[in-house]
């Protein structure tokens, strides 16, 4: 399993929490298991960043994986950019782990973010969706909690599903929206600042993986999801980890009004 270019020098290596090697095959750092079951194989190797008019980069080179992440652990706040994150990430002191664009390498530049007059706005959401099957298609109805932070925000780029339609979005914050690729533009009435709720609704072709709708580069924090289907369906959730099942008592109140309409 090749896991870095050969170019860096690991300075440790462990695998599911223990002492590891890394085997060079073919250009590559490789990690090879003893026997099949899953592995977490962690590596720390140094980089010495390039410097151009301030702006610090490095990159090396990775295989292609499904889910990719990236965890940073600062002393100082950053400005940071990557053609495998969604949008420019801004750092705060501490650590923080942010969803990466799967892809074949990996390449960061960081800086100084902007003053904070001129701060851009950061979303956090808690989806709570309700899922209906309907033959071929899937009707689905979300409350999108969304709280907006370091500064305020005049319009959010919804994230939906390809092949989406009938789209709806309220709010008492929105003053239009208009659909965009896969998703769609909402310009809030004025600047929007703390929280606010996004009712949204469409429909979506029915492929097995329930799509929870978001807003681009928001960070996801909990929620909830009840689906209606037929006992032999089978579902997926997709992008969303930690779920688990509860009973019917424990569902949020909003999803229940939602299954109710």
């Amino acid at each position: 399993m090749p896991l870095l270019r050969d170019q860096v020098s690991p300075e440790r290596v462990t695998v599911n929490g223990k002492p590891g090697d890394l085997t060079p095959i073919g250009g590559w750092l490789s990690f090879l298991p003893g026997e099949p079951g899953p592995y977490t194989v962690e590596i720390d190797f140094s980089l010495k960043p390039a410097i151009l008019k301030g702006i610090r980069s490095v990159s090396f080179t990775t295989p292609l994986s499904a889910v990719n992440r990236a965890r940073f652990l600062s002393d100082e706040r950053w400005m940071v950019t990557s053609g495998r994150l969604t949008e420019p990430y801004e750092t705060e002191v501490g650590e923080q782990t942010v969803g990466l664009i799967p892809g074949t390498g990996l390449q960061f530049a960081w800086e100084e973010p902007p003053p904070e007059g001129e701060r851009a706005p950061r979303f956090t959401v808690r989806p709570e969706v309700f899922y209906l099957f309907e033959g071929s298609d899937l009707q689905v109805a979300a409350r999108l909690v969304t709280t907006v932070y370091r500064g305020p925000a005049r319009r959010a780029e919804l994230v939906l599903p390809p092949g989406f339609s009938r789209l709806e979005v309220k709010g008492v914050r929105v003053k239009r929206f208009e659909p965009a690729g896969n998703g769609a533009i909402v310009e809030f009435r004025g600047k929007v600042e703390g929280k606010t709720v996004l009712s949204v609704s469409f429909t979506c072709p029915a492929r097995g993986v329930l799509p929870v709708p978001s807003i681009r580069g928001a960070r996801m924090e909990g929620g909830a999801m009840a689906v209606s289907c037929p006992p032999d369906e089978d579902i997926l959730v997709g992008e969303v980890s930690g779920a688990e099942q509860t009973s019917l008592l424990e569902i949020p109140a909003a999803v229940k009004a939602m299954m109710r309409e």
